[in-house]
């Protein structure tokens, strides 16, 4: 078990001499840094040096007996049942609560008499929107300075959690910015492709960009209710209406569409 640490975002964890960048954390200059508010987590991967990555406090509870982030294999005891309710990845025999799969174990009040333990995969702790990462997100409405969103995917991996995001009016294209009109890039409803540019504040609203040819928008319906097909990189048209519609399109990829 590693030593226990808190961190915040934007706080600096070592040097990269010393560890790889995992989950939760971004590098620059040389040195590894947290991208969210949580738990340093070091672990030795059969690498030649360790892994360091940040778990969310909110995903990672500590058993009171611990002062170490706590991880499980297997069918592995993690308490009396006079200690705590069986929740999710637990299962009871003969009077304790054991894993029913390896990850992190987390501890958490519900308004019980007794905590609820439970065991979360490790990828399921540990996957957030970091800094750099290309996420999908559908906007959930627009201003004259800025589209709000709701993050869906990173990568291709769906979140398991609801994280918001914000596209600035600056940050929609590279070029010309200041005649950028975020009525003309984006819709409530659109499907869009963007970069993690900054964590934001601590309410999860990252900012993001789609100021590269193959980010913004991937999906978008007209006012028919018809999906749309781009014809520029600034234009989609309704396949029933041919109506044409203004959007900061995106240039999809492969690796990014989404069956």
């Amino acid at each position: 078990m590693s030593p226990m640490k808190l961190c915040v975002p934007g706080e600096r964890l070592c040097s990269v001499e010393d560890c790889i960048p995992g989950a939760g954390t971004y590098l620059r200059h040389g040195s590894i840094y947290a991208s969210l508010a949580g738990y340093v987590l070091r672990r030795n991967e059969g690498e030649e040096l360790p892994v360091i990555s940040v778990v969310k406090e909110t995903e990672a509870q500590l058993l009171p007996d611990v002062g170490a982030i706590v991880t499980c294999k297997v069918g592995e005891r993690l308490c009396s049942v006079e200690d705590c309710i069986p929740g999710a990845g637990t299962y009871l025999r003969h009077g304790s609560i054991y894993a029913s799969l390896a990850g992190y174990v987390l501890r958490r009040n519900e308004g019980e008499e007794l905590p609820v333990i439970s065991v979360v995969k490790e990828t399921e702790a540990q996957l957030l929107p970091d800094v750099g990462a290309i996420v999908t997100c559908k906007v959930t409405s627009i201003n004259p300075r800025f589209a709000k969103v709701h993050i869906l995917y990173v990568g291709s991996t769906p979140l398991k959690d609801r994280f918001r995001g914000t596209i600035r009016k600056e940050d929609v294209r590279a070029t010309e910015k200041d005649k950028v009109e975020t009525y003309k890039s984006f819709r409530p409803g659109d499907i869009v492709l963007a970069k993690v540019i900054s964590l934001g504040d601590v309410q999860s609203n990252y900012l993001l960009t789609t100021a590269e040819n193959e980010l913004g928008v991937v999906v978008a319906h007209s006012e028919a209710g018809v999906q749309m097909v781009p014809i520029s990189w600034c234009e989609m048209q309704c396949p029933r209406t041919h109506n044409k519609e203004f959007r900061k399109v995106a240039r999809v990829q492969p690796e990014y569409l989404q069956a």
